[in-house]
């Protein structure tokens, strides 16, 4: 994983300049090396400030398997593309690729991308990503986006420049307006404009789902399905976010079965519920457990840094992003570089108490799985990635979600009882009994973040809303929110 960012220079004059801006903002993403392309020339591990130009794309690594280069070039280096992300199914379309004559120049997964492109077959990858692809003989850069959105991208418009970045911050101090790219969407910057255009859609890689009445039949499938996306994203040694809910135990459970080498990483205040629970699972799955505990004086500064991180002073997302934050800070300081989340699981299964009180909530639950990326994905990311660690999500693989489309309403909530169907699963993957039957509580309480930062923020005179908006503003993020 890593940083990409962009730039497309009209007058041809500053594309070296912020490129170099761009991606020294973003560095957080890609510690380990750097590099562009301007105008065709090739410039790693170099400042690329005074290189004058019109057209360049670049990147930060956060080396996961091995250094590889950043920017890949095309047989003939014609085509260069810069990606963030990770490609699942990479092997197989590899082998098929070769077959009609494509040649590799790197062992780097998302190399499959850029000559999936040229034969026109994007649509066979399966992965997380967003990328750019630099088309030098026609001057124009194509940057595209996952159609779940599980990697970030931004652009903005400014004077005779068109940007793009992985993060908003990147772009804010260069452009009059910045937009979020939509997943499975297209930018297309040329020399006359910029179109912006709907490439992917989940129903192409979904295919024709019909509910499964067999219950059986449906928990079956479900374990294959999950085991089988944990395999595909595993790396040794991976951690895992463990609140010991039955997202992440059955995450951790399959984990170890699998026999991966895996750490669970847990954030919480000494006496939270949270973190005397992950405790407690950890040790009934008999797994490595580091634990982050939170004191309330270092929550301002806590608080502050999920500010800067997520680009926003939303209360909703700095509380959920703090414990979440820690958690990464944590799981860096072990020398984690990668961890499993259970990001999904709630949106597709039936997880939040809002849908016990829903007219509707088969529909509220497709809605909130459409807006996960700008809801929850961007927020944990940008934590994430503050601190140089990499989220993989087992429960956003395709054959996944293939599974939860195929469940019907009655085994996601039976009896008021939400996420039945992943209960279900977990007693037969041999869970205890009290883990697959305990509530949901979300992080914000369960950690005990909200209820300290209440009272840090009464101490102070104020609301927690206005508190948190007050420090953003302090810190100048609240001044630079951006039209999205």
């Amino acid at each position: 994983m890593c940083g990409i960012a962009g730039i497309y220079d009209f007058l041809g004059r500053r594309a070296g300049f912020l490129l170099g801006k761009m991606l020294f903002m973003i560095k957080h993403r890609g510690p380990d090396y750097s590099g562009c392309i301007i105008d065709g020339r090739r410039i790693d591990e170099s400042d690329s400030s005074s290189i004058r130009g019109r057209i360049g794309i670049g990147y930060n690594m956060l080396a996961i398997s091995g250094r590889y280069p950043g920017i890949i070039a095309n047989e003939n280096q014609k085509l260069w593309i810069v990606c963030d992300g990770w490609v699942y199914n990479y092997q197989e379309l590899r082998e098929e690729l070769e077959k009609k004559g494509h040649k590799f120049s790197t062992n780097a997964n998302v190399e499959v991308i850029l000559h999936a492109f040229e034969q026109n077959s994007l649509n066979r990858v399966m992965g997380e990503f967003s990328f750019a692809i630099y088309d030098a003989a026609k001057s124009k850069i194509l940057v595209y986006r996952d159609f779940l959105g599980l990697r970030p991208l931004f652009y903005g418009i400014g004077d005779n420049i068109i940007l793009f970045a992985s993060e908003r911050k990147a772009l804010r101090k260069f452009v009059h307006e910045m937009h979020r790219l939509p997943p499975g969407y297209r930018l297309v910057i040329e020399e006359d404009g910029f179109s912006v255009e709907k490439v992917f859609d989940m129903n192409d890689w979904l295919g024709d789902v019909k509910k499964e009445r067999n219950l059986d039949n449906l928990v079956k499938e479900l374990e294959k399905a999950l085991t089988d996306s944990i395999i595909s994203r595993a790396y040794d040694p991976i951690g895992i976010l463990f609140s010991g809910g039955i997202d992440s135990s059955i995450i951790a459970k399959i984990s170890k079965d699998q026999g991966l080498d895996i750490t669970l990483f847990s954030t919480g205040f000494e006496d939270s519920h949270d973190l005397l629970w992950a405790m407690k699972v950890a040790n009934i799955l008999r797994l490595p457990h580091k634990v982050r505990v939170l004191r309330e004086e270092e929550l301002e500064e806590l608080m502050i840094k999920t500010i800067k991180a997520i680009d926003e002073a939303d209360p909703l997302k700095v509380l959920i992003g703090m414990p979440l934050y820690a958690t990464a800070e944590k799981v860096r300081e072990e020398g984690f570089r990668v961890a499993f989340s259970g990001q999904g699981a709630d949106e597709l299964f039936g997880g939040y108490a809002k849908y016990l009180r829903s007219p509707n909530p088969e529909e509220d639950m497709i809605n909130d799985f459409k807006n996960l990326y700008l809801n929850n994905l961007e927020r944990d990311d940008h934590c994430l990635m503050a601190n140089s660690v990499e989220a993989r999500y087992p429960y956003l693989d395709i054959s996944v979600i293939r599974v939860a489309f195929k469940t019907p309403m009655e085994y996601k909530i039976r009896d008021s009882q939400r996420k039945y169907v992943l209960r279900v699963l977990g007693k037969k993957i041999g869970l205890p009994r009290e883990v697959c039957e305990k509530p949901k509580k979300a992080v914000q309480y369960g950690s005990g973040v909200t209820r300290v930062m209440k009272r840090i923020a009464r101490k102070m005179g104020y609301s927690l809303k206005d508190f948190i908006k007050l420090k953003a503003r302090e810190i100048g993020i609240l001044d630079r929110i951006s039209r999205l």
